[in-house]
């Protein structure tokens, strides 16, 4: 399907700009394919999907006479252009052709060039603001998700999702335009550098980057791996921020420890010395006092005080930037007073000047002043400001601004913010007095958004909180990007409080039915999940949100409000009203109509691919047994070899002599569970996945999920988890393999699309 050459000739040699920019397309690697649903016409829930531009990130020209709007698309049908909008009208002039998948647009200092990175092509887009024409194309690996460039214009860094690094370009101008020149870094992974693609490692599926040239410093955002990277910009390398050299992160150089925010980090700003980092919040779902130590703090518990997705707080975490001490941690202002919050005066409850967050999930920071901050709250469609004095934030007001918005820039002339709205398929304008103006420049032509039964249960799965009591708690929160993050979670649905569970993706689900590692929860089972979000509790005489009759009511003022109608549109199942239920069935149905699943960058016909897939096939291992393609999962409805789905309690782990796999007789009496049932999860889109591994998240590789105890592969640190009592090879068998041949293995897993 793709052709993969990754050499020092085809990515980084002749890095210049040229008037023709297919001039150098055959010294370009191909775009990705996407991956498309299998869901075909005339199957369960197929119905046709409305097209859409889904605005991403916005910049604006030098003169903030234009605003440059990055469409990037969805993963199965990915954009390729800019929308070139007029500020002044709001009114789209033209559109730019550029790479596939365009994720983040740029101005260079010059004023003159725009640099957009495009996730599923190889090469950055650079536009001429003069002529607004693409006028070179910059060789570059996959998914390079933020640039940055330092204030002379003479130097860039690029954040790369698929490489989990930091590549740092010196910068040059020519008549032509901008040349762009990798540096070599001292501490580039193997594998970057057999690639040609020497980068800084850092954490995680890295993306926000903040830039501090008075202490020469470039933090970046961790999203999944819940740490910040700190960077030294004149040596390329990551700084230990913990001062002790004995501790280090996993998969960081020696002696490094990073910034650990323990939560899933959005975005990254720096004003004066304080680091402002958009985040959510730490807990587990763990008692305050009791139980492990979830969060390294030496004491019993993780110290929060609510429990289950109340437990999901909105944060905007401060740090210094000389010394990384962390500051005050601000949460999100509903902390209290719904059902299932923490009462006023609970130990560990933060004081009201701290709870001062409005909006969920914060998604984009921006310095609007040296005294003010912006937070872009994708969640529920809002940016909010906060008044700055050094470390500290007073909260000013907040505004809507559209669905689902992303990007967002400043025209700091006038203090007019334009934020980019991905779901409602516009831009707006908010001007220093807060009005909201906004204006089409995606693609409405199936209708407004949302314009199906799947894109309601998007729009639920993406904004939950519109559809929440308190407007706090979202899917996001937990699935961040619809993908999973490097921290254990507990569920209401477990016999113990202290039992773990890793978060799995929520992509790819169509054929993995029933869902969840105990292979209970399917599509129409989501009202549980929903439930939490919105307890009825929260509605009636006395209750919070008193001025709703009860729960339904609340759905119907909601669903009108933001959904446009009452009823679905009964394209994919039965019409019906959008009460609570109905609702919670669209959730469902969205995580099967769209794949989400990125195209896999990781070439699948390299040698060594090649050999792990006769391994993967093979009788010795017996991988395809219960990873068989085309789906690599088995589940009660996708069994291909009829296995018995069944098998003993997995986890080796207990607390005190709790079994912490048990769920609870409500749960099974509910879900109508079986008993030790179970499913295996697919492999399909492993390669950007959260290293994780198994139902309690106790392997933190590939390597340890199917290595056996002592195997020589395993490094300093690592442990092999395939066995169990004793008795090696019960997750494949393994045990034979030489390192090599182990490495060979998980080359061929992580290609796999």
């Amino acid at each position: 399907m793709r052709n993969f050459v990754f050499g020092a000739l085809i990515f980084f040699s002749g890095i210049a700009c040229v008037s023709d920019p297919t001039a150098e397309q055959a010294a370009l690697a191909p775009d990705l394919v996407p991956v498309l649903s299998s869901l075909a016409p005339g199957e369960e829930y197929y119905a046709p999907q409305p097209h859409r531009d889904h605005p991403y990130e916005v910049e604006l020209s030098a003169d903030a006479r234009t605003a440059y709007v990055a469409l990037r698309g969805d993963e199965a049908e990915p954009g390729n252009e800019l929308a070139v909008v007029d500020t002044a009208s709001l009114e789209v002039r033209r559109r730019i052709r550029v790479g596939l998948s365009p994720n983040d647009v740029v101005l260079h200092p010059n004023g003159r060039h725009l640099v957009v990175l495009n996730r599923f092509s190889a090469f950055m887009s650079v536009i001429d603001t003069s002529s607004d024409e693409e006028v070179s194309r910059v060789p570059a690996p996959y998914y390079a998700i933020q640039i940055a460039f330092n204030e002379a214009g003479t130097r860039a860094w690029v954040t790369n999702r698929w490489l989990d690094s930091v590549l740092a370009y010196d910068v040059s101008e020519s008549n032509s335009g901008l040349q762009f020149s990798l540096r070599s870094v001292p501490q580039a992974r193997l594998r970057d550098e057999l690639r040609s693609m020497p980068g800084i490692p850092v954490g995680q599926n890295p993306r926000g980057l903040a830039l501090d040239e008075s202490s020469g410093r470039l933090f970046v955002a961790n999203l999944p791996d819940l740490t910040i990277s700190v960077i030294d910009i004149e040596t390329d390398r990551e700084i230990d921020t913990d001062g002790n050299a004995e501790t280090r992160d996993r998969r960081a150089p020696p002696g490094v420890t990073r910034i650990p925010v323990r939560a899933p980090v959005s975005d990254v700003v720096v004003i004066g010395r304080t680091l402002f980092v958009a985040t959510v919040g730490r807990g587990t779902g763990h008692l305050p006092d009791q139980g492990p130590d979830t969060d390294g703090d030496g004491l019993p518990g993780d110290g929060t005080p609510n429990r289950g997705f109340h437990d999901l707080q909105n944060e905007i975490a401060t740090y210094d930037t000389r010394t990384f001490e962390p500051g005050v941690r601000y949460t999100s202002d509903s902390i209290v007073g719904f059902a299932g919050d923490a009462p006023e005066g609970t130990p560990g409850l933060p004081p009201p000047e701290e709870r001062i967050i409005i909006g969920a999930v914060p998604e984009r920071l921006i310095a609007v002043s040296p005294s003010l901050l912006a937070m872009v709250a994708s969640g529920t469609g809002e940016v909010s400001f906060y008044d700055v004095d050094g470390e500290r934030l007073t909260a000013r007001s907040s505004v809507f601004v559209g669905l689902f918005p992303y990007g967002v820039a400043l025209d700091s002339s006038s203090n007019t913010l334009f934020v980019a709205n991905r779901l409602s398929e516009d831009l707006a304008r908010v001007d220093a007095s807060g009005i909201v103006e906004r204006s089409l420049v995606g693609d409405v032509s199936g209708g407004a958004y949302p314009g199906s039964d799947a894109e309601i249960g998007e729009l639920v799965m993406l904004m939950t909180p519109l559809f929440s009591a308190d407007q706090d708690t979202s899917c996001e929160h937990c699935h961040r990007e619809l993908g999973g993050q490097q921290r254990l979670v507990t569920g209401e649905i477990l016999a113990s409080p202290f039992a773990f569970r890793a978060t799995p993706a929520s992509k790819n689900l169509l054929r993995t039915l029933p869902w969840m590692f105990e292979n209970f929860l399917d599509e129409k089972t989501f009202a549980p999940q929903l439930n939490l979000m919105v307890l009825p509790g929260n509605f009636g005489p006395g209750a919070p949100l008193s001025e709703y009759a009860d729960r339904e009511a609340f759905f119907v003022a909601k669903t009108s409000q933001y959904v446009g109608r009452t009823r679905s549109f009964g394209d994919s199942i039965s019409e019906r009203p959008l009460d609570f239920k109905a609702m919670s069935e669209m959730l469902g149905l969205a995580m099967m109509v769209e794949p989400r699943l990125l195209p896999n960058p990781n070439p699948p016909d390299t040698f060594g691919a090649q050999r792990g897939k006769a391994l993967f096939n093979s009788a010795q291992t017996a991988c395809s047994t219960c990873h068989p393609e085309p789906q690599f999962a088995l589940s009660t409805h996708y069994d291909t070899n009829g296995l018995p789905l069944e098998m003993r309690m997995l986890s080796p782990s207990t607390f005190e002599g709790l079994n912490l796999d048990l769920l609870t007789e409500t749960a099974k009496t509910k879900f109508g569970i079986e008993s030790n049932r179970f499913g295996v999860p697919t492999l399909r889109g492993i390669w950007d996945r959260n290293e994780m591994f198994f139902h309690d998240g106790r392997a933190e590789s590939l390597l340890e999920a199917i290595a056996t105890p002592d195997h020589p592969a395993l490094g300093p640190g690592q442990r092999g988890f395939n066995e169990r009592d004793g008795v090696l090879d019960i997750h494949g068998g393994t045990s034979h393999l030489t390192p090599s041949e182990l490495g060979d293995l998980i080359e061929y897993i992580l290609s796999l699309e």
